[in-house]
């Protein structure tokens, strides 16, 4: 199974890097077998330009030379860019990879001189960004439904997706639901507690989002009922962790999630937190209570202190 990144931080985004992200998932039992790139390198060579003129070559009938506006505003300063496209005109937004740029195959971009011109870019095709197999023609952003803004020198990986990580996964039999996407990201939930919605671990929920039947997210759902709001801003922190424990009786894999919350105080934190879980929270069917234990956990050190100094104070 392959992963994008981009397309999983979409559904569930811990703020953490494609490495860190790649070791929570094999720790919790679904194993990262590699990190793969898909698309260009040095993206801050890739941006949106706007097309200002455009004038036939003087030693090649196929080529055109264009003056392209790459955010300096004064057109003295725009681009020279010798362009093959029979579809480019002046007026046309387009993506420009600048000198330096690495393409999808690998290769380095630099200046050339075609013909007599020197060209300070390229003028790209969506095949050339590896966004799909179309190279009879540029890539004219005009023509795309956008979300963002896209004046010249707009980062183009603000835009499109041009780059990103791809993570492999190796999945099991017993889990043909890490073979999308989302069941990945329901993985990625589990392991560092980012919510499914996006943003981050600590992203408020919107607990009064209408669905057409009643709440999104119902009352008796577990992050509704321990949700800070409704406990005066205590937070449970939450990790799970996939575990197999060898085979049941019946031969089967004895597997399951293992389960941790931590909160700070067991009089005002735990206790109250523990009464909600049980009277209301619909996950309390699927749960085991084990065990709890509280822990004295000293704050960092400073300069000339001693590990646990402030608990001797």
């Amino acid at each position: 199974m392959k992963a994008p990144l981009t397309w999983l931080r979409e559904y569930c985004d811990p703020g953490l890097g494609t490495a860190e992200i790649a070791d929570r998932l094999t720790m919790t039992g679904t194993k990262v077998e590699a990190i793969r790139h898909h698309g260009v390198g040095a993206v801050d060579r890739f941006l949106v330009g706007r097309v200002l003129e455009v004038h036939p070559h003087r030693d090649a009938d196929r080529l055109k030379v264009c003056r392209v506006d790459l955010g300096a505003g004064d057109p003295a300063e725009a681009a020279t860019i010798v362009c093959g496209a029979p579809n480019v005109a002046a007026g046309q937004t387009v993506a420009v990879a600048r000198p330096g740029a690495l393409m999808p195959d690998g290769s380095k971009l630099e200046a050339a001189n075609l013909r007599g011109v020197v060209s300070e870019g390229m003028i790209l095709a969506e095949s050339e960004l590896g966004l799909s197999f179309d190279g009879a023609g540029i890539l004219v952003l005009d023509d795309m439904a956008l979300d963002a803004e896209f004046a010249p020198g707009t980062p183009l990986a603000d835009l499109l997706p041009i780059a990103t990580d791809v993570l492999e996964l190796e999945v099991t039999p017993n889990r043909p639901d890490c073979l999308g996407v989302y069941g990945v990201a329901r993985e990625l939930h589990a392991a560092t507690g980012a919510p499914l919605s996006g943003g981050t671990e600590f992203t408020p929920l919107d607990l009064s989002m209408q669905g057409s039947d009643g709440p999104l997210i119902p009352v008796d759902a577990h992050v509704a009922v321990v949700s800070p709001e409704k406990h005066g801003g205590v937070r449970m922190l939450r990790r799970g962790y996939n575990f197999v424990d060898g085979s049941n009786a019946l031969g089967g894999l004895d597997a399951g999630l293992f389960f941790i919350a931590f909160v700070r105080d067991p009089a005002t934190h735990f206790i109250p937190l523990q009464h909600a879980m049980a009277s209301s929270d619909a996950m309390m069917e699927y749960l085991q209570f084990t065990s709890s234990a509280i822990f004295a956990v000293p704050p960092g050190t400073g300069p000339g202190e001693y590990v646990g100094q402030s608990l001797f104070a």
